[in-house]
C-alpha cells in the first residue's frame, strides 16, 4: 500500500528531486504509522464542484459526503443550469451543501474563485462559532472516483511539510469501462482533484486568463507557487476518472497541450532571466517538456 502513496514531481529522475522525495515519503511513512490505520479527520476540508445541468452531481455530492468533508460548495453556470443543481441536490443539510449560482461570466476559472470566497467565508462564520476554519480546499470533478484511502492518503502528504500549498494525485482514466491513457496535460496536480491549501497560502486564486487559452488554471497556479519557494506534491494514487462524460477527451487533451505552452511562455515574460524565481519555474517546466 505505502507504494501508492510515494509523491511524485513531474515524473523527473533528477537527483536532487529523487533525494526530495525520499524524504517525503519516510515523513509520509512514519506520520501513516503514527496515524496507526485510522481515517482522518476531513471536517477541515471543503470541497468544490464546478457543475451544471449535470445530474451526476447527485453522486459526487453524495461521495464527498461520505469522506466527511466540513462542506461542499457547488458552482454552477446559473444561465444554463436553470436551477436545475439546486432541484437534484434540495434534499441535502443546507449546512453541508451550499450551492453558488454565478449569473454572469461563468468559467472554469471564475468558479474556481467563487469557491474560494464561499469557503473563507464559511471559514469565518465557523471561527465565530468556536468552530475551526477550513484549511484545505478540495478542487474536484464529477468524474474523478475519490475514494476514502485517497483523501487520507493526500490529508497526510499535506502535514508532512508546512511549505506545501498543493497536494495533486494521478489518474487512472476509464472509457467504456476500458483503460484510457490520459495524456501529458494530465502529469501536473489537476483541478480534477487537488488540496489546495486555504491558509498557507498568500495568494490564491486561478487566472481566468487560462479561460482564454484553453484552461490549465491548475498548471498556472502551480508554477505560481513553485516560484514563490512553496512545494507542491503530487501522489501516485490512480484516482479512478470517468473520461469522455459529457466532453469529448481527445479535443480537451488538444486545447491543454496548447495551453501549457502558452501559460509557459506568458510566466518567461513575468520573471526576469536569472532569478530564482525563474529558475524554479524552468526546473519544473523542464520536467514537463516545456
Amino acid at each position: 500500500m505505502l507504494s501508492l502513496l510515494v509523491p511524485i514531481l513531474w515524473d523527473s529522475e533528477s537527483t536532487d528531486l529523487r533525494t526530495g522525495l525520499q524524504t517525503q515519503d519516510k515523513n509520509l511513512k512514519r506520520r501513516m504509522n503514527a496515524a496507526g490505520g485510522r481515517v482522518m479527520n476531513a471536517s477541515n476540508v471543503v470541497a468544490t464542484l464546478r457543475t451544471y445541468n449535470n445530474e451526476g452531481v447527485v453522486k459526487s455530492v453524495r461521495r464527498l459526503l461520505s469522506l466527511g468533508v466540513g462542506m461542499v460548495n457547488v458552482i454552477t453556470n446559473a444561465v444554463e443550469d436553470c436551477d436545475s443543481t439546486a432541484y437534484w441536490l434540495k434534499g441535502f443539510p443546507k449546512d453541508q451543501v451550499q450551492i453558488h449560482p454565478i449569473f454572469r461570466g461563468y468559467t472554469w476559472s471564475n468558479a474556481l474563485n467563487a469557491a474560494i470566497f464561499a469557503a473563507n467565508l464559511q471559514s469565518a462564520r465557523r471561527v465565530q462559532e468556536g468552530l475551526g476554519r477550513f484549511e484545505w480546499l478540495l478542487n474536484i470533478s464529477n468524474e474523478a472516483l475519490l475514494e476514502p484511502r485517497h483523501l487520507e492518503a493526500m490529508l497526510l502528504a499535506s502535514e508532512s511539510d508546512e511549505r506545501i500549498m498543493v497536494v495533486g494525485t494521478s489518474f487512472a482514466g476509464r472509457k467504456n469501462g476500458n483503460p484510457f491513457d490520459l495524456g501529458p496535460s494530465y502529469r501536473h496536480p489537476r483541478n480534477t482533484c487537488m488540496l489546495v491549501s486555504l491558509t498557507r497560502s498568500p495568494f490564491l486564486f486561478f487566472d481566468p486568463y487560462c479561460d482564454q487559452i484553453g484552461g490549465n488554471e491548475d498548471l498556472e497556479y502551480v508554477l505560481r507557487v513553485k516560484a514563490a519557494g512553496y512545494e507542491v506534491i503530487r501522489l501516485d494514487l490512480k484516482v479512478p476518472l470517468l473520461i469522455g462524460v459529457n466532453y469529448n477527451q481527445e479535443a480537451k487533451e488538444s486545447r491543454e497541450l496548447g495551453a501549457n505552452c502558452a501559460i509557459a511562455e506568458r510566466l518567461r515574460g513575468t520573471y526576469l532571466l536569472g532569478s530564482l524565481e525563474r529558475e524554479r519555474i524552468e526546473a519544473v517546466l523542464a520536467e514537463m517538456g516545456l
